[in-house]
């Protein structure tokens, strides 16, 4: 009963908290993720934006992502792009908590979010057009926890795709 009592309350606190930030645009979160402090080297390559393919699905225990690109010169220029992540992504942990939502987007706060819990693993795995990754967890909080960025990582990741589109249409006018 305390653990319905506890994913109740804090599926409410979400909610409340989504509602209360308003609705970000395509463009909002396109450029939220080119300023993040841990995604920044993408804009270094221009030539992955609208090429990254980003999947994400929920598992009995957490979930599986991809990020993959459609050919083997993209695969190399996002294999180095990643590397320049890792790098930006573990000098971001020295960002302060409260200051993270402001200087990371929504996919890197949320992933900080669930690195940071005991109960959650998160391990990735290079593959040949890009990158996987797992995330599982032992207890069913940490299991809603993970659950709940898949369903903010689906969001952004759509509205990042509508941006890209929407940028591409522009070019081609």
């Amino acid at each position: 009963m305390k653990k319905l009592v506890f994913m109740s309350l804090a599926l409410l606190i979400v909610l409340v908290a989504k509602s209360a930030a308003g609705e970000t645009t395509p463009a909002e979160a396109l450029e939220r993720v080119m300023k993040c402090h841990a995604c920044a080297p993408l804009a270094e390559y221009p030539d992955l934006a609208g090429n990254i393919r980003y999947d994400i699905f929920d598992t009995v225990n957490g979930f599986v992502s991809s990020m993959m690109v459609n050919d083997e010169a993209l695969a190399k220029q996002l294999a180095e792009c990643n590397e320049k992540r890792k790098f930006a992504r573990a000098s971001a942990t020295m960002i302060p908590a409260d200051q993270r939502r402001d200087k990371l987007c929504a996919f890197c706060s949320g992933l900080f979010a669930l690195m940071e819990r005991s109960d959650v693993t998160i391990q990735n795995f290079d593959a040949k057009l890009g990158t996987v990754s797992v995330a599982t967890s032992s207890t069913d909080e940490g299991v809603w926890a993970i659950h709940q960025y898949v369903e903010d990582a689906k969001r952004t990741a759509a509205l990042i795709d509508r941006a890209t589109a929407e940028a591409k249409g522009k070019k081609s006018m």
